[in-house]
């Protein structure tokens, strides 16, 4: 039976171990989140050898001291050794406990974490809209091209300087309304390409762009720590490329018109500050971290010491020199 109780005390060690090496990998990852490398290494090999480094420390001075306190031979020197132990564990621990340690951190942003959301919302919705302002746009051109094409014809029928201006004329072969609806069927091809939106295969700029956007959004509404770091880096990037797309798309211009570029405000609040900040910590997140090392020295707890020792350890009469 006392196998089996620490067997599972080495499982729960284990365990416990494994579950606070993936929240300070997470914490790492919030606080390292504007950096390009993390101990001279890439961003997220760094936080992963950053937190199996605290883990470890953790995991070893703990088992360590278990194994030292259930020895059956030189009990003194295991003694001394297991003290020695058991001072570095809570040294360590004291140390993964303290603002800037990324296992508390994980904590202080988890609490900011409705705050993060609605910002992070706020910049996917207006990515978003973006491709709708830039729809509206287009037809703002259409309808504003299609108005002269019309004019030209009605109001200078017989001045053929004003229709060779938009490449226009007064045939019998073709009608005005088709010479429009053919300039038309330009204006809509120039402005909206087939790498703008194409729906049969998913492979437009829109397209990709809201797909991203939905993961985004999953990611954020989820609160998905991992995910969402991805999201804050990349959609601020992502947003200016689409825009600067759209901005060369509606530089296309047709015979003797003179639009104005496509323009649109992306305003990113600042989400990568809150990542960092160690502001917010409470004592929830220390008392947290008091269970998880309780549960990480639950093994040495319950670990009987051999009857053996209890002399051992105490002077004898015989060795006491007066």
């Amino acid at each position: 039976m006392q196998n089996k109780k620490l067997s599972l005390a080495d499982l729960m060690t284990v365990l416990t171990s494994l579950v606070f090496g993936f929240i300070c990998f997470m914490g790492a990852n919030f606080r390292n989140v504007d950096s390009k490398n993390v101990w001279g290494l890439p961003n997220t090999l760094g936080c992963i050898i950053m937190a199996t480094a605290m883990t470890l420390l953790l995991f070893c001075t703990a088992i360590g001291a278990k194994l030292l306190k259930r020895t059956q031979r030189n009990f003194r020197v295991c003694f001394i050794w297991e003290g020695i132990f058991l001072v570095l564990f809570v040294l360590f621990a004291i140390l993964f406990t303290t603002k800037i340690s990324p296992f508390t951190h994980f904590f202080t942003v988890t609490y900011q974490r409705d705050q993060i959301k609605d910002k992070l919302s706020t910049s996917i919705n207006q990515a978003e809209d973006m491709f709708n302002a830039y729809e509206n746009y287009v037809d703002h051109r259409k309808e504003d091209y299609k108005r002269k094409l019309q004019d030209a014809f009605k109001i200078y029928p017989t001045d053929s300087a004003v229709l060779d201006s938009y490449n226009l004329k007064h045939s019998s072969e073709r009608s005005d309304s088709s010479q429009i609806e053919a300039k038309m069927f330009e204006v809509n091809a120039d402005l909206f390409p087939s790498n703008y939106s194409d729906s049969s295969t998913g492979n437009g700029m829109k397209e990709i762009a809201i797909e991203w956007l939905n993961h985004a959004k999953k990611e954020s509404t989820g609160w998905k720590p991992i995910g969402i770091v991805g999201v804050i880096n990349e959609i601020q990037k992502k947003s200016n490329e689409w825009l600067d797309s759209l901005v060369q798309l509606s530089n296309a211009q047709e015979t003797n018109e003179h639009p104005e570029e496509f323009n649109y405000n992306l305003m990113f609040q600042d989400i990568k500050s809150d990542l960092v900040s160690t502001k917010g910590q409470t004592w929830l997140t220390f008392l947290i971290a008091i269970l998880f090392y309780m549960l990480m020295l639950f093994s040495w707890f319950i670990t009987r010491r051999s009857s053996r020792a209890a002399g051992a350890l105490s002077t004898k009469p015989y060795e006491v020199i007066l």
